[in-house]
C-alpha cells in the first residue's frame, strides 16, 4: 500500500465516519444514543449509592462485553478514588469475576463475608450459561448463610427487557433487575448500564466519561470530508495493511498499567466484530515494559505480519528518584539524578523507535493523563475505528455467527444429547 492507495482508502473511510456521526443506521445509532441517554439514570444512581454505602466489596459477574467495558473503566480510573459527588473515599472494592473455573469460584466465596458483599450479574441476552450458573450458585450460597441474608438487598441483575432466564430467576428470588438496552450488543455497550453501574459504585464521574466519548463524535461532525478524522485514518491503516501488506495481526501495546484491561476490551471488540467470512486481523494485547521481555523479540525479528498501536503517557520526572548514594558503579550512572518515570519514558521511546527502525508499522496514542474523559475518548475512538473498518471490509460488525454453534453444542453436551 503506497501513499496514494492509503489516501484513497482514508477518504472512503472519512465518508463512512461522517455518515456514522451525522446519519447513522439504526444499529450504530443505538451506540451513539448511549452517550446521551439518561433513561433510568436516577434509579441507577440510587442503586449505586446504596451498594457503595452498604458493602465492603461488590462482585460483578458476567463475561465478554457484559463486563469488559466496566472492568476497563474501573481499572483505569479507580486511582481517582475520591467520590466527586460526596467528597469521600470510595468504600467498596470491586471484583470482576468472569470465568466458571470451579476452583476459582469456591475460592471467591472464601475471600469475603457475604453479609458485607453485593453481587451484580450482567447478561444482555439473559441466557448466558456462565452468568446463569454464577447466579444460581450464588443464591444457593447466600441462602446457606447463618441467620439468613435478604438476597434482594445484596443482588442486582442486568439484562434486556422481556422474558429470559436471568429475569425469571430474579423474579423468583425478589432480585432487582435493571434493563439493559435490548438492541445494543455487549461489546459496544461501554457507555451503557453494564459499564456505568460499576463505575458509579466506585464513585467515578460517568458524565465525564460519556463526554469524552461524545467529543470524538463531535470532532467528526466538525471535520471536512477531506480532513483528518482519526478513527477513519486508523481504520484505513488497519484494513489497508491487512489486505495489501499481509499485516494480519494488530498489536495494541500500552505503557500504562491502568490501561491493561483496555487491551483486553479492544481484543474482544476487534476480533468479534471483524473476524468473519475469512476476513479480519488478529488483535494482540501487550503491556510495556513487561512484554518487551517476552514478545518484542518476535515482533522485531519474527514474521513481519504485525502492525502496532502504542499507548503511552508522559512519565518524565515522575515517581521516586533513584538513590545516588547506592549507585556505586559506572554501569549505573545513567540512573543518577533520574526518577522511575524517566526510565519508563525512555523505554517507551526506545520501543517505538526500534519498531520504526525495523520497518514495523507503528502509530502512537500519547495521553496527557488518564481520567474518565480521556478514557471515554479512547474507547469511542476504537469503537468507531472498528465500525468504519467493518464498512471498508463489507462485513456486519454486530453479529458473531461462528460463536453461536459452540453455545448450542455446550447445552447439548450438558443435556446428554452429544456423546
Amino acid at each position: 500500500m503506497n501513499i496514494a492507495d492509503f489516501e484513497k482508502l482514508r477518504l472512503q473511510a472519512n465518508k463512512f465516519a461522517n455518515k456514522i456521526a451525522t446519519a447513522p443506521v439504526a444499529s450504530v445509532k443505538h451506540i451513539l444514543d448511549a452517550l446521551d441517554s439518561y433513561n433510568g439514570f436516577e434509579n441507577l444512581k440510587a442503586l449505586s449509592e446504596n451498594f457503595r454505602d452498604s458493602f465492603e466489596q461488590v462482585v460483578i459477574f458476567g463475561t465478554g462485553g457484559s463486563t469488559l467495558g466496566g472492568k476497563t473503566i474501573y481499572s483505569a480510573c479507580k486511582h481517582l478514588n475520591i467520590d466527586k459527588n460526596f467528597n469521600k473515599p470510595n468504600k467498596p472494592t470491586i471484583i470482576f469475576f468472569e470465568n466458571i473455573d470451579p476452583y476459582s469460584f469456591e475460592g471467591l466465596f472464601q475471600r469475603f463475608d457475604p453479609k458485607k458483599t453485593g453481587l451484580i450479574f450482567c447478561s444482555k441476552s439473559g441466557e448466558t450459561s456462565e452468568t446463569i450458573a454464577h447466579l444460581l450458585l450464588s443464591i444457593e450460597k447466600f441462602k446457606r448463610v447463618k441467620n439468613g441474608i435478604d438476597i434482594g438487598k445484596h443482588f442486582i441483575t442486568v439484562t434486556q427487557p422481556g422474558k429470559n432466564s436471568i429475569r425469571t430467576i430474579s423474579m423468583d428470588n425478589e432480585i432487582v433487575t435493571i434493563d439493559s438496552p435490548p438492541k445494543l450488543g455487549g461489546r459496544f455497550s461501554a457507555f451503557s448500564v453494564n459499564s456505568l453501574l460499576p463505575a458509579m459504585i466506585a464513585g467515578l464521574d460517568v458524565i465525564k466519561f460519556r463526554e469524552g466519548g461524545k467529543s470524538v463524535v463531535d470532532q467528526i461532525r466538525q471535520t471536512k470530508l477531506d480532513g483528518i478524522i482519526e478513527p477513519a485514518s486508523g481504520a484505513a491503516l488497519a484494513v489497508g495493511l491487512s489486505s495489501t501488506k499481509g499485516k494480519c495481526m494488530s498489536v495494541i501495546m500500552t505503557y500504562v498499567d491502568r490501561l491493561e484491561d483496555l487491551g483486553k476490551w479492544y481484543r474482544q471488540l476487534w476480533a468479534e466484530s471483524l473476524g468473519k467470512d475469512g476476513k479480519g486481523s488478529t488483535p494482540i494485547n501487550a503491556l510495556g515494559t513487561i512484554d518487551q521481555h517476552s514478545q518484542l523479540q518476535l515482533y522485531l525479528d519474527g514474521p513481519k505480519d504485525k502492525w502496532f498501536s502504542v499507548i503511552s503517557i508522559n512519565t518524565e520526572n515522575t515517581g521516586p528518584q533513584f538513590p545516588d548514594i547506592l549507585i556505586n558503579t559506572d554501569d549505573l550512572d545513567y540512573l543518577k539524578g533520574k526518577k522511575l518515570g524517566d526510565l519508563m519514558a525512555a523505554e517507551q521511546k526506545a520501543t517505538i523507535e526500534t519498531l520504526y527502525k525495523n520497518l514495523c508499522p507503528v502509530r502512537t496514542f500519547n495521553l496527557s493523563k488518564v481520567d474518565e474523559f480521556s478514557l471515554g475518548s479512547l474507547m469511542m475512538h476504537f469503537i468507531l475505528e472498528t465500525l468504519i473498518s467493518a464498512e471498508l471490509m463489507n462485513i456486519n460488525p454486530f453479529d458473531q455467527p461462528a460463536v453461536e454453534s459452540g453455545k448450542v453444542l455446550t447445552r447439548n453436551i450438558m443435556s446428554g444429547l452429544e456423546k
